[in-house]
């Protein structure tokens, strides 16, 4: 605040100066990137490059103190230090404490329903984890995106997930139905590589046969009340 106020010394009043610092680590990827962003009076002020070490004015009142915090290397290494090196080690213990929450892979119930047998067809995927997860209609090995709507992924009761896929089937051939299936990929952490998936498929025919078999009950009711 001194070397800003030393800068611009008709400042008078009351000022803010905020620092917003800190380091992420990509789980999956075993990846690690850090930050530090000052901000004066509401306003960016200054960002360091972690790479150079070089202060960036984000304004033009702050060009002249980015020539004097660029002087100010043992201060700049020390911040450097802290957040590329000692906070990704700490958030990695933390990580660690985690881990079992963190590589919990549950699998999900695939379900497929539909009001009547023009009505789309839901794909619906309950109960997995983590939320990393995607799921797609394909015909034979091609996926598709005509007619399909992607729905958002929402949280359960019980710290799960569930997501919804549906595809409309007004234009699709009964003889076609068994071509389609609605796939479901999640994406786990393992020690061995960096991640790998696991998925299920469930096929439209599942659909079919519960259709036809509604026609065919539909049928014999009213075949039996012809006879009455």
């Amino acid at each position: 605040m001194s070397d800003i106020l030393s800068i611009f010394p008709l400042l008078l009043g009351v000022h803010i100066l905020q620092s917003f610092s800190g380091c992420e680590i990509d789980y999956y990827k075993n990846q690690s990137s850090s930050f530090t962003r000052v901000g004066f009076d509401g306003e960016d002020f200054l960002t360091l490059d972690m790479n150079s070490l070089v202060w960036i004015p984000q304004n033009n009142r702050a060009a002249s103190i980015k020539h004097k915090w660029d002087l100010k290397t043992e201060w700049t290494k020390s911040i450097h230090y802290y957040y590329t090196i000692y906070c990704p080690i700490l958030l990695s213990e933390l990580l660690k404490v985690s881990k079992m929450s963190l590589q919990k892979t549950v699998l999900p119930t695939v379900s497929l329903l539909q009001k009547n047998p023009s009505s789309p067809v839901s794909c619906h995927a309950t109960g997995f984890y983590p939320e990393s997860a995607v799921m797609f209609w394909r015909r034979g090995e091609e996926e598709i995106h005509e007619g399909v709507e992607h729905r958002d992924i929402l949280p359960n009761h019980d710290e799960t997930f569930q997501m919804e896929t549906v595809l409309d089937v007004s234009l699709i051939p009964l003889e076609d139905w068994g071509k389609y299936d609605c796939v479901f990929h999640i994406l786990f952490f393992t020690e061995e590589s960096n991640s790998t998936d696991a998925s299920i498929a469930a096929s439209l025919v599942f659909v079919v046969l519960i259709i036809i078999a509604v026609i065919i009950y539909i049928y014999f009711r009213k075949k039996g009340k012809k006879r009455h």
